[in-house]
């Protein structure tokens, strides 16, 4: 919602030519100065300049956590997080392992935002499961590289594709050889999804490794029509593509200060502007009040966004344009050096043999039952291919809706139970 509301705001400015509040805007859309801290126990919360880690959010609830860290054959750096068990489960038990990826814009935080009942991490742990949670390259947990450093632009130079190529195959094999498991189960959402699809049809030995890959929110190829909204914000990205090159912005929205400080600000329970963030919150979502629970608006938004990669946005849209699921279009020269080809490569989906289930919102705006129903087609080994049972679900409510429990989660844990 973020994303959308800082475009039009870039754009307007822009237009307009003032630069001291384009200034403004790339203080908020960048994270240099503006950083949260990190702290591990709610002792050391200090106002608006800090936040609980993955660790101090789980610990809290009298959880067990972990944070490793994976290096990838390009060089980055990055954070994986780990609940071994739980106190209602058999620490000496050997147990099933889960490893879980997050969305666009977002960290592994934004699983464990809510409650132990309505978390999913916890409840698979509470069931005697071993989780794992991945962070993207450039997140607030993954902004490390062994030569470079997030000033330089050659840093930001990847978008999904280069995540699925490197960083999930990375992940999953630290997580199988750290356990000493042969295979796992994947649940991913939104562009976490994504990734998982870029890894299993461009390196398919990666397909022995999955007991059942769950995709929420699932985002590959783009079939239905977007809000007129959308739409028109969606004319206006190759203007927004221009502005932000040449003012040399390559990463947008991080966790930061001033995001925390708007939300808290501007989306509480007594600003006259609730209701105006939560109506940006539907606008990229879904429109669900029932499930929306407004106040915590600026909570979650003390978590999300936590940065994306501009090159990520891009490939989406592209993908939109193009109507294909394929790899990042580098232009004739820069795709010769990357693929060795003109054209950018179609990820050949058929090639993606591990069980597969697909779960779609009804009223998610981004990817809905058509994109879905264009991927099951093409995929083998299909398990379902379902919508979760309300009208309203939304793109968002897979992982924050108020009873996101007994609308998925029960449904996800029983299907688990046949793997």
């Amino acid at each position: 919602m973020k994303l959308i509301l800082l475009t039009m705001l870039l754009l307007f400015d822009r237009y307009l030519g003032r630069t001291s509040s384009f200034s403004l805007l790339k203080y908020i859309l960048s994270s240099n100065g503006n950083e949260l801290k990190k702290v591990r126990s709610e002792s050391e919360l200090n106002g608006d300049d800090t936040v609980l880690d993955f660790i101090g959010l789980v610990q809290r609830y009298g959880y067990p956590a972990e944070e490793h860290n994976v290096i990838t054959d390009d060089g980055y750096i990055l954070t994986i997080h780990r609940i071994p068990n739980s106190p209602l489960s058999d620490k000496n038990e050997k147990k099933r392992v889960v490893f879980m990826q997050h969305g666009m814009t977002a960290s592994s935080d934004s699983w464990v935002l809510l409650e132990p009942k309505k978390d999913l991490p916890i409840l698979l742990a509470d069931n005697g499961y071993d989780v794992w949670l991945g962070n993207f390259r450039g997140n607030t947990y993954c902004r490390s590289h062994v030569n470079l450093t997030t000033d330089n632009p050659k840093f930001w130079e990847f978008s999904y594709h280069d995540i699925g190529l490197h960083d999930t195959p990375q992940y999953i094999d630290y997580v199988l050889n750290y356990t000493g498991s042969k295979k796992l189960f994947y649940i991913g959402h939104s562009m976490g999804t994504s990734v998982s699809y870029v890894m299993l049809s461009m390196k398919p030995s990666y397909n022995d490794k999955m007991r059942l890959v769950i995709s929420l929110a699932p985002v590959s190829y783009f079939k239905h029509k977007f809000p007129p909204i959308l739409q028109r914000i969606m004319k206006d990205v190759p203007k927004l593509k221009r502005i932000l090159e040449k003012e040399g912005i390559y990463d947008i929205l991080p966790q930061s200060k001033m995001i925390k400080l708007l939300g808290t600000k501007l989306c509480n329970d007594k600003s006259i502007f609730q209701s105006i963030c939560a109506s940006i919150f539907y606008l990229v979502s879904g429109r669900d009040t029932a499930q929306t629970n407004a106040s915590l608006l600026p909570y979650l938004m003390s978590y999300v966004p936590a940065g994306v990669s501009t090159q990520s946005l891009f490939h989406y849209y592209q993908n939109y344009l193009t109507g294909n699921f394929e790899a990042y279009d580098y232009g004739y020269e820069g795709n010769l050096i990357h693929y060795e080809k003109a054209k950018p490569p179609i990820y050949d989906v058929k090639k993606i043999v591990a069980p597969l289930a697909l779960f779609y919102g009804i009223n998610d705006v981004l990817t809905n039952e058509d994109d879905a129903t264009e991927l099951s087609k093409k995929l083998p080994n299909l398990v379902t291919c379902e919508a979760v049972p309300y009208e309203c679900f939304s793109h968002f409510d897979f992982v924050v809706a108020n009873d996101v429990k007994t609308l998925l989660y029960d449904r996800l844990l029983n299907l688990m139970k046949e793997f």
